[in-house]
């Protein structure tokens, strides 16, 4: 039974995608009845192909040295959890917190960030960036969480 391959090439990596097909090349085949996927299905393949896109984005710009980050916000009881527009506040303040401190080093700031709410209701930041010292990314942190709270 023939074959499709698929090559990526993203940095040190090489990826080769085989699935097989009766299908193709073959003479007198006429083109299938047009199926529609279940919301199930479609689901599936769309979290398939955005795990693939990552995992090639990831591979062709970062390596060995770069950081994995995750950005928790403390529970407190009494307090209401951060809204995802308030997340979203602190994220653009750690970014362009990171900016800087990455422009003063003289290095180019790269980074991959996805806002996560879990089953449980924690929130927090994924991030992978270049490399840096660990203390400045801290630093950044601490100015976009904890650095503009206001005591009462």
């Amino acid at each position: 039974m023939p074959y499709v391959e698929r090559v990526t090439k993203a940095g040190n990596t090489i990826e080769i995608e085989r699935y097989f097909t009766s299908r193709y090349k073959k003479k007198g085949i006429s083109r299938g009845d047009k199926v529609k996927p279940t919301k199930e299905e479609q689901e599936k393949v769309n979290t398939r192909q955005a795990e693939r896109k990552l995992r090639i984005l990831i591979n062709a710009n970062y390596g060995y040295g770069d950081y994995h980050l995750v950005l928790d916000y403390i529970r407190r009881k009494g307090e209401p959890d951060r809204t995802p527009e308030q997340m979203r506040q602190d994220i653009d303040v750690f970014l362009r917190e990171c900016r800087k401190e990455y422009r003063k080093a003289g290095l180019e700031f790269k980074y991959i960030h996805v806002m996560e709410i879990g089953k449980k209701g924690a929130r927090h930041h994924h991030l992978v960036v270049n490399k840096i010292d660990t203390e400045i990314l801290q630093r950044c942190w601490y100015k976009a969480y904890e650095g503009h709270k206001t005591t009462c």
